[in-house]
């Protein structure tokens, strides 16, 4: 049993098959996660520790997720690790994605890459990886992504609707995985029609909620 965890308001879950057994996942824009801003390590782990796989968005150094993990790890008694992509973005301003996951529970398996987005769809290009759950040693994928927010409902919607292709993309790097999760930031409603391309081919969890779900 897959619990998804909504923080704040930024998760949206897809899956395209049966949850894991007993492993929680959950997906956190921090919003300029950074060790040189205001942020409050000690709070945000306290949300965190509740699950034992969290994707990040608005992360702004791979420093500040080493410090999230090592709160973590500090919280819980137990070893946390972490991974996170490189900076994306079309303008100066640039963000990275992050993995922070407790490691008697999960493990990172491979394929870590940003999308090679050679239509230049994406403002900020979707960040996977494959890990092991080692509740079940069952296998899954999991994608973050940040959509742009932009001037209005029509920016945003020319990424949920890539989002599509994005979808088969992953099912093509990840061959034989059946347990694929796309989360993140969506700054969508679940109710827009822009996500009808994708929903025809991965199944939504998160139906209802807040404009950025």
């Amino acid at each position: 049993m897959l619990k998804l965890f909504r923080h704040i308001a930024v998760c949206l879950l897809l899956c395209c098959t049966n949850a894991l057994a007993a492993t929680n996942i959950g997906t956190w824009n921090l919003e300029h996660l950074s060790i040189r801003d205001t942020k409050d390590f000690v709070a945000i782990a306290k949300v965190a520790k509740k699950v034992d796989f969290l994707a990040v968005q608005e992360l702004m150094s791979e420093e500040a997720l080493a410090a999230l993990a090592k709160e973590l790890t500090r919280q819980t008694g137990k070893q946390w690790s972490f991974m996170a992509s490189h900076a994306v973005g079309r303008s100066t301003y640039k963000e990275m994605y992050g993995f922070v996951w407790k490691d008697e529970a999960i493990a990172y398996e491979d394929g870590a890459v940003t999308y090679l987005d050679r239509k230049d769809t994406f403002e900020r290009e979707p960040y996977s990886a494959r890990f092991k759950s080692l509740t079940d040693n069952s296998y899954f994928v999991v994608a973050t992504v940040h959509i742009l927010y932009g001037k209005s409902q029509a920016d945003r919607a020319s990424e949920i609707v890539a989002l599509s292709n994005y979808w088969s993309w992953l099912k093509e790097t990840y061959p034989g995985n059946n347990q694929i999760m796309l989360m993140g930031d969506f700054n969508t409603p679940p109710t827009s029609p822009a996500w009808d391309s994708l929903d025809s081919s991965a199944r939504p969890l998160v139906l209802n909620g807040a404009t950025t779900l």
